[in-house]
């Protein structure tokens, strides 16, 4: 790999950062997406194509589409990327993938399981 191309990945990663996960905000603790752990891939194409693999932490997750468009916004408004296309890795995140984040995903469980009780 160049420096060049460990460049580009350095800038995709911090444009797809600023996308910052809701139930994080929820909890007071905003992170993006970049440092809660759940890109998973970044692939760059010829033409200033660019793919972004992301894992979810519910595979119900009711950010997809919203992550989806605001990491593809972010990463299109990058100099030389033409299109951005977002993917999502057939495994879900879990905080053994990141240990800093085990005490925010019980907090965020026990929110989610608070605000939305199943019958």
């Amino acid at each position: 790999m160049h420096d060049t191309d460990r460049d580009r990945l350095a800038e995709i990663r911090a444009a797809a950062d600023t996308v910052t996960d809701p139930c994080s905000i929820a909890l007071g603790r905003p992170v993006g997406l970049a440092e809660m752990g759940v890109l998973r891939r970044i692939e760059l194409g010829e033409g200033g194509r660019v793919t972004v693999a992301l894992a979810l932490t519910d595979p119900l997750c009711p950010f997809r589409a919203r992550f989806e468009a605001d990491i593809a916004k972010a990463v299109e408004a990058i100099d030389g990327v033409e299109t951005c296309t977002v993917e999502f890795a057939g495994q879900l995140w879990s905080p053994e993938m990141d240990p800093r984040f085990r005490a925010f995903t019980v907090r965020a469980t026990a929110h989610r399981t608070a605000t939305h009780p199943t019958a």
